[in-house]
């Protein structure tokens, strides 16, 4: 397949500037047209497909759970586990949109009942399930 469209353009603009009722100007110009170069790429399969190294997203519930999120965010990544954190207080379905979107496989969520108990429900976003586990199954899941 072709693409046929010009990736670059330029040239001679030496009257351009008369619209503004200045006198006669030498002048040049280039420009590189950034849909034209991806639309490019894309017709010969150069855009390489770019997956997130992050596995989990760590986020609170209520959005009052922040120490909580981030000690197990910590032993987590001390476990070698790359995790992304949300303590805002977004609604949940934004925050699993949000890490649907950047290629984020697995969730969780802390509120009170996580909080108190240490054991969490672990999502995966692919699939809809959810299993409960502690932080030794989740790093052994993640792992």
């Amino acid at each position: 397949e072709q693409n046929p469209r010009s990736l670059f353009g330029g040239g001679r603009y030496d009257d351009l500037l008369q619209i503004f009722k200045t006198p006669r100007v030498p002048a040049v110009g280039f420009g590189v047209g950034d849909v034209t170069f991806t639309d490019f790429l894309k017709t010969h399969e150069l855009i390489p497909d770019l997956a997130s190294s992050t596995k989990l997203l760590v986020a609170t519930l209520e959005g009052k759970h922040d120490e909580s999120v981030y000690n197990l965010a910590q032993q987590l990544r001390k476990a070698g586990i790359s995790v992304a954190t949300d303590t805002t207080e977004r609604k949940i379905s934004t925050k699993i949109k949000n890490a649907d979107k950047n290629k984020i496989p697995f969730v969780v969520f802390i509120g009170d009942e996580e909080e108190e108990s240490g054991s969490y429900k672990l999502k995966e976003l692919a699939t809809g399930e959810e299993t409960t586990v502690d932080v030794t199954k989740l790093i052994a899941h993640l792992s």
